[in-house]
């Protein structure tokens, strides 16, 4: 039996930013970005798939074009685009949400929070025009950290920077739904 009443009609689309040719960001020691996504995006895929139909945009290292991910994300209940920042100054860090509409917004709030008491990182939330954008459905563009931050950087190579930005996603997105709070 499902553990969320929604399973059978909510259906998340992850986004791991990046891939094949386009790089992304890359931290002082070479972590690429589009590997970190991808890691990010398949563990928030696992906490998430007991309570929803979850599709990733890619499973390997490969380009996917941005009409692509249009397409899929039409076919969502919510979009999760999840990206890194890196910045000049290597003491720059937080995390932040950008999204479009009111419905995108609650959610990102409601994942910053989350994600904020999981990684003790301060949340910045940003009203944006964001590229993946359908109709009125929820998208919430995820700037999941700065890999030019050194802790940052040594939370990724450890694997508990990835777990709690992880968990703390998969809990807002789990509770915020299963309220019915986004439906």
């Amino acid at each position: 039996e499902a553990r969320y009443p929604w399973t059978s009609k909510m259906k998340i689309l992850i986004d791991p930013a990046h891939g094949g040719s386009n790089i992304g960001h890359m931290s002082p020691t070479g972590i690429l970005e589009k590997q970190l996504t991808l890691n990010l995006a398949n563990e928030v895929g696992k906490l998430l798939c007991n309570g929803a139909i979850v599709t990733l945009t890619r499973f390997d290292d490969e380009d996917v074009s941005h009409t692509r991910r249009l397409d899929m994300a039409a076919k969502s209940d919510l979009t999760l685009s999840l990206h890194w920042h890196a910045a000049a100054n290597p003491n720059v860090h937080h995390i932040e949400a950008w999204t479009r509409t009111s419905d995108s917004e609650a959610i990102a709030r409601f994942i910053l929070q989350k994600v904020g008491l999981e990684t003790g990182e301060d949340t910045r939330w940003k009203p944006t025009m964001n590229r993946i954008t359908h109709g009125t459905r929820p998208v919430v563009i995820l700037m999941c950290g700065y890999l030019s931050h050194m802790e940052t950087e040594r939370g990724i190579i450890d694997g508990t920077m990835i777990s709690a930005v992880a968990r703390g996603i998969s809990q807002a997105v789990l509770t915020h739904y299963s309220a019915g709070v986004g439906r």
